[in-house]
């Protein structure tokens, strides 16, 4: 699934697509199980000749701000991908969106698993009032991150792929960031210090901006891997120092990556640089 990284890169590539303050013009879906709150016809209708204002962000869901306080916000959930903008109709396999803007071009949703959504939306602070604060924005303060994580007595590793606790995290930036922190996935919440605390923040602030900076995590090689709108493959999996990784030596230590299912997600982590 793309993390904050893979969904962030792509957001940015929508906005140099050169939608910006196009009008829609059409609006076609081959896959209505895709859209959370309507028919294809109530989409259309919704979005029908309104401006593209902005492309913008909140955990992993992309939010396309349209005039008239309307928006649209996507969920890549597992494989959802944008592909590049076409100039002509044409319904590929798995393409499950069009959007066609008053510059004759279409804006492509494809999703080999079925599993992302569209979601029409007016209210966007109501919307995502339960989801914890951004990790790459400057607010988000060693104060900040203890007051999300608390002092529960679950496992850290569950904590943090809370959207709840953290927006924007999953498996693999979670893993890192334990590593980089030297913290077990397994430790309790409430036994983590607060000096453990710290490094954790800056950790998980590292090992995103590092995904960013490296155009996001590309896995493996089929079609539905993350990919960015220009097709380009991340390169971040260069960099992971335990994330599918298990039974080859740690880079730190020599010590054999584990790999055990903790919060029900596969974790990967050294049992010696971290404790």
């Amino acid at each position: 699934m793309p993390e904050l990284p893979e969904v962030e890169t792509i957001r940015k590539e929508l906005l140099n697509a050169g939608f910006l303050n196009k009008r829609v013009i059409d609006f076609k879906c081959h896959w209505e199980n895709i859209l959370e709150n309507g028919s294809e016809d109530k989409f259309r209708k919704y979005l029908l000749n309104n401006k593209l204002l902005n492309i913008s962000r909140r955990a992993k869901y992309l939010i396309f701000e349209f005039e008239n306080s309307k928006n649209l916000i996507v969920h890549l959930r597992m494989t959802g991908q944008f592909t590049k903008p076409k100039t002509q109709y044409e319904k590929k396999d798995h393409e499950h969106i069009h959007i066609k803007f008053n510059d004759n071009r279409w804006l492509v949703y494809k999703d080999t698993r079925k599993f992302g959504k569209f979601t029409l939306v007016e209210n966007l602070e109501k919307h995502f009032k339960e989801i914890g604060p951004e990790p790459l924005e400057k607010g988000f303060t060693d104060l900040v991150f203890d007051k999300a994580l608390g002092n529960t007595k679950g496992n850290i590793k569950s904590r943090l792929l809370n959207q709840k606790v953290i927006a924007g995290l999953g498996n693999i930036y979670v893993d890192e960031a334990l590593f980089l922190a030297k913290i077990l996935p397994i430790r309790l919440v409430c036994n983590v210090s607060k000096k453990e605390r710290k490094l954790l923040r800056v950790s998980i602030q590292k090992v995103l901006q590092d995904g960013l900076d490296n155009m996001g995590t590309s896995l493996g090689t089929g079609e539905t891997n993350y990919l960015s709108v220009s097709g380009r493959r991340g390169k971040n999996q260069q960099r992971l120092k335990v994330f599918r990784r298990e039974k080859l030596e740690c880079f730190e230590c020599q010590t054999i990556i584990k790999k055990e299912k903790i919060a029900s997600r596969g974790t990967h982590f050294c049992p010696s640089c971290q404790s």
